[in-house]
């Protein structure tokens, strides 16, 4: 296939550095190839086509259901022919002419096989969403972003946190799903707060708080916008936004609690200590598993600024989270 595509090249006068021309030998000498497949190998070659990478046995055997003996048989038809070169197409003519002759529809299952492959072997999650978007599962693919962005969180990786965490807002969108867009979409926006500031955020917010109509997507929204302006000084727009978000969120899930912890912050740096000081008292003793140790610790740091505000400043100690 080189060969021939560098014969095509030199007869043409291609010039250096453009793209070198697909040699019309080259091409029909892997249609022929292509055609006098058995319909196991023709499997196996499409399926290295659209694996990112190399597809080792174990994984082609599992998204194509081959018995090991069949599977052995394809791999080396497809050698013999002279279209592999290990575990992947010879040439990026082979893969270009695998997906010309298959029409996007007709690959979906396979893309999905794969993804349900790659999740048994534990592939990392944003493999397996890349698939689950081709083949069409959008929900499924939501849900993969999602597990790869909480993989890049947990290793510092914060921009590629917020670009996977927009992918699963896209594919939840696609799919329909309104309250998972908007929770994916309310933690990339806490990434960019983290990575570039709140100002970074405060247009996005306002945007999405202009559409958003379900009390858990306005609740989250609003506890972003809570949390945005009292990282800014502005105390007193955290206040408003802060007493929206409960009245919007569910009592017991995560988000309502850190919407109660931002906005006790906002009233002791309102003026308001002791009122933050009760309600943090109470937030600590209802709170749910689903708060977390993070979040304790957050609700312990907003107790101790309390009751340094309201004066109590050995009590404000003793209330470090440690």
């Amino acid at each position: 296939f080189t060969l021939e595509t560098l014969k095509s090249a030199l007869l043409e006068g291609t010039a250096p550095g453009a793209a070198w021309p697909l040699s019309a030998a080259a091409q029909a000498l892997v249609t022929r190839r292509l055609e006098a497949l058995s319909a196991p190998a023709r499997e196996l070659l499409r399926l290295l086509s659209i694996v990112d990478g190399e597809a080792h046995a174990e994984l082609a055997a599992q998204a194509l259901g081959a018995a090991a003996a069949t599977l052995a048989g394809a791999w080396g038809e497809l050698a013999a022919a002279q279209l592999v070169s290990g575990a992947r197409p010879a040439h990026d003519l082979v893969r270009d002419s695998v997906l010309a002759g298959w029409p996007e529809p007709a690959r979906r299952p396979l893309h999905a096989a794969l993804a349900r492959a790659l999740a048994a072997g534990g592939a990392p999650a944003a493999e397996r969403a890349a698939h689950w978007q081709a083949a069409r599962d959008d929900g499924e693919a939501a849900r993969a972003w999602r597990e790869a962005a909480s993989q890049a969180r947990r290793s510092g990786r914060l921009l590629e946190q917020e670009r996977l965490l927009v992918a699963a807002a896209d594919a939840a969108a696609a799919a329909g799903l309104e309250d998972e867009r908007v929770d994916a979409l309310c933690h990339a926006l806490q990434a960019r707060m983290l990575r570039l500031g709140a100002s970074a955020v405060l247009a996005p917010v306002r945007d999405e708080l202009a559409r958003a109509q379900r009390p858990h997507a306005r609740g989250f929204l609003q506890t972003i916008a809570c949390e945005a302006p009292l990282n800014l000084g502005r105390a007193a727009e955290a206040l408003d936004a802060g007493a929206q978000a409960l009245a919007a969120l569910q009592p017991g899930t995560q988000t309502h609690h850190e919407a109660r912890v931002l906005h006790a912050r906002a009233r002791a740096l309102t003026g308001h200590a002791d009122e933050a000081i009760a309600a943090l008292e109470r937030a600590r003793a209802q709170a749910s598993p689903e708060a977390g140790r993070t979040g304790l610790m957050q609700l312990e740091a907003a107790l101790a600024h309390a009751l340094f505000a309201a004066h109590r400043t050995s009590a404000s100690l003793q209330a470090q989270p440690r």
